[in-house]
């Protein structure tokens, strides 16, 4: 279930979301398959399936819905979508 949006740029935009079986808040990254070839989109999947460091944000799941492939990651309260501006 997707939230507010939380950002944007040139490929899609980004909402927070709930994992709706697990309840879990994640960011969905929406991105238009118009703007972004799907074999570009795959590779991006799959170098965060297989990077898993501290500081990169974890890949929570994928899927593509009609023309828009979603990119779910995983949320902490110290990321910097959720900080307040200073």
């Amino acid at each position: 279930m997707a939230h507010e949006e939380i950002g944007s740029g040139g490929y899609g935009t980004v909402c927070k979301a709930t994992h709706n079986a697990t309840g879990e808040l994640v960011a969905a990254k929406r991105i238009k398959t118009s703007r972004m070839k799907l074999s570009a989109i795959e590779k991006e999947v799959a170098l965060m399936r297989d990077l898993q460091h501290p500081h990169i944000i974890a890949l929570r799941g994928c899927a593509q819905i009609g023309k828009e492939y979603i990119i779910f990651m995983c949320v902490r309260r110290e990321c910097r979508f959720f900080s307040s501006p200073t």
